[in-house]
């Protein structure tokens, strides 16, 4: 197939560009300026993909051919950021960009179409296992809410096959912005050592790429949750701390009830709020419908997102 991939420069996007390519694909890829950190700076050269540098926000920035020879749409692209001053921005982006390509798309004669969501689209926190079954129990946070909307509106549309994905927490190479490995350097710099007991889905954004790619083989439509290891939060930060050589006394760990009761900055409640409302996930409807088998494990993926931090000097650790 040939695909117009958006986000191309982006943790999952580079995945998806680096599986797709070798599953035998070409690509339209949608992205801003790329750095040398990305994925993208590797394989600029390859014939498979067309280089489309551009901004998603801003439609006289697309070219006029934007759909022409495309089979599919893979939305990738969006912000994701815990603080209320990126909200407008995050709806910008989430929302309206999706909306005016998706209508374009459209007129194109675009017919399958899929959505990279997010699994905070179906998590508040308030259960302990989840799965396609809780669309709507969102996160109250900026970015939950706005993947939350642009998904209603999708199923709304009735013009293409529809496909949603909802990957876990992703942890892995080429997060080159970084995007949820930011919380890794955050601990790392000590601006981030509060977080809530509970549970978490951790996956490999290789094994949702390689999800992904297998749900549109089958052409599968409807919601997927994509996730891999549930490990609880203080696992999570307590191997993150001994990784990076970090002291455990200086990152405290709540009950919901406890947490309620400290201090924080509202900047430390969004960072907070974003990631510990959190359960484990089911992912039994993707195995059973197209044979969704993540591979890497939580130490895997952790090891591989922290050796990408350090080729690129994006983190040192401490002696």
């Amino acid at each position: 197939m040939n695909i117009l991939l958006t986000g191309a420069s982006g943790l999952l996007g580079a995945h998806l560009l680096e599986v797709g390519l070798n599953l035998g694909h070409s690509f339209k890829a949608i992205s801003r300026k790329v750095s040398k950190r990305s994925f993208l700076s590797t394989v600029l050269e390859r014939e498979e993909i067309e280089w489309i540098e551009a901004d998603l926000t801003n439609q006289e920035s697309w070219p006029q051919d934007l759909f022409k020879d495309v089979d599919l749409v893979i939305n990738c692209g969006g912000l994701a950021s815990p603080f209320l001053e990126d909200q407008d921005k995050m709806r910008e982006l989430n929302i309206t960009a999706t909306k005016n390509l998706f209508e374009l798309a459209k007129k194109s004669g675009i017919k399958e179409w899929v959505q990279i969501s997010s699994v905070s689209t179906l998590s508040d926190g308030s259960t302990d296992m989840v799965n396609e079954s809780h669309i709507g129990s969102f996160r109250k946070t900026p970015y939950a809410e706005s993947k939350f909307e642009i998904d209603q509106w999708l199923e709304t549309q009735n013009d293409m096959s529809l496909l949603t994905i909802h990957p876990c927490y992703m942890l892995g190479k080429w997060d080159a912005r970084p995007s949820s490995g930011s919380l890794i350097l955050a601990m790392r710099m000590g601006k981030f050592k509060y977080f809530i007991e509970g549970n978490k889905n951790f996956v490999s954004p290789t094994d949702v790429a390689m999800g992904t790619f297998k749900a549109i083989e089958k052409s599968c439509s409807g919601h997927y949750v994509l996730g891999g290891e549930n490990r609880s939060i203080k696992e999570f930060a307590t191997e993150v701390i001994k990784k990076l050589n970090l002291e455990l006394d200086n990152f405290s760990f709540y009950s919901k009830e406890g947490f309620s009761k400290i201090e924080l900055s509202e900047r430390e409640k969004c960072i907070v709020a974003e990631f510990c409302q959190a359960s484990s996930v089911d992912i039994a409807k993707a195995k059973k419908d197209f044979g969704y088998d993540p591979k890497m494990t939580f130490s895997q993926q952790l090891e591989e997102a922290i050796d990408f931090f350090l080729e690129k000097r994006l983190l040192r650790i401490k002696k």
